[in-house]
């Protein structure tokens, strides 16, 4: 997996980094748009993120 800060994800999904980090810590969720360009973005598909 690529080495990506929080700072750059949340970049890349033009978000705060504190927002990146309550969605990746469970406290709010990713948007179906959010999910794709992160799946995009890993080569994964959905079931690899949410399943593995």
């Amino acid at each position: 997996m690529r080495d990506i800060k929080q700072r750059n994800m949340a970049e890349i999904l033009e978000m705060t980094r504190e927002s990146y980090a309550r969605k990746e810590n469970g406290h709010s969720q990713f948007t179906l748009n959010e999910v794709k360009v992160i799946k995009d973005l890993f080569g994964m598909s959905v079931e690899e993120i949410f399943f593995d």
